[in-house]
Parts: C-alpha cells; structure tokens; sequence
C-alpha cells in the first residue's frame, strides 16, 4: 500500500473531496503559534503597552501522556539510561505515567513527534492542541485578568469546531 504525506491548508469545507482512500487529519507545530502571537502582539500594541506576548505568556502543545507511555520506555532503552530503564520497565503505570511527567518537555515532545509520525495515518496524534499559560514570574497589575486571557486564548482552537465524515 502506497501512502503519500501532503500537508495543505484548508480554507473551507469545500476544499475536500474525498473519495474512500482520502483521509484529511489535522496536525499541530510551533508554526501554528505565530498568527495567535502576532494578534496578542498587536492588541498589546493598541493598548500602547510596550509587552510582547513573550514577555507575558508561554505557550505548548498538549501531549497525551498515556499515548506515549510505552514509547518512552523504548525511549530510556534506546539511550542505555540502565538504572532509569530498569526502574520504568518495573513501575507500575501510575509510576510510569509520573515517571514521563516529570521528563523535561523537549523530551516528551520528541517522543510525541516521534508517536506521530511513526502512527500518522491512524489519526490519533499524541499532540492534540495547545495551552497557553501566564509566565509564572511576570510582574503586571492584573494578573488574574492575565490569567484569563491566557485560558481564553488556550481555546482559540476550539472557536471553529470542524467535523468530516464519508458521505
């Protein structure tokens, strides 16, 4: 079976036809962060506030952990990380699922990359959307406010709910 991967930007519905060897899946990258970041940039700048984005929020793809789980084991493996990979491959899955939690996030981001683009045509990517949060030592007037709007823009995604299915 030959499988091919096009990426394409969807403008609308209308855009896909598919036929029963079409599948349409949405992926998620740091490139989607740009165009949220340029609005809150220039909203900031309306507001003749001299803060950037950066400099009041973060902003990470949300990672299934329980997607990844076994991946991080074979990941321990893979970089001979003995005492670590004895103790992952002996835990329990609470232990495990704490284990993966507590990894840096570049580490869980590579492992979840690597999930999905090893299972891209499964369609349940690891990574499924993004969190926007306040930076933990901004010092503003109106944090709570901040706060909100980082919850708020946490939901962008969720603005335009899509659904396809075979016809």
């Amino acid at each position: 079976m030959f499988m091919e991967k096009v990426i394409f930007k969807i403008s609308s519905i209308t855009d896909v036809i598919t036929n029963s060897s079409t599948e349409v899946f949405q992926r998620y990258d740091e490139s989607s962060f740009d165009v949220l970041k340029e609005l809150i940039n220039n909203v900031l700048k309306l507001s003749n506030s001299k803060l950037t984005f950066d400099d009041l929020f973060e902003i990470r793809l949300d990672i299934e952990l329980d997607d990844i789980i076994d991946e991080y084991g074979e990941y321990l493996e893979r970089l001979n990380n003995g005492e670590k990979a004895v103790r992952f491959r002996d835990a329990d899955y609470q232990e495990k699922y704490e284990m993966l939690e507590n990894e840096d996030y570049d580490t869980i981001l590579q492992i979840a990359r690597e999930y999905d683009e090893a299972r891209y045509s499964d369609g349940y990517p690891a990574i499924n959307g993004y969190t926007v949060s306040l930076k933990s030592d901004i010092a503003i007037e109106n944090k709570e406010l901040a706060k909100k709007i980082a919850e708020q823009l946490s939901n962008m995604d969720n603005l335009f709910e899509s659904y396809a299915c075979y016809c």
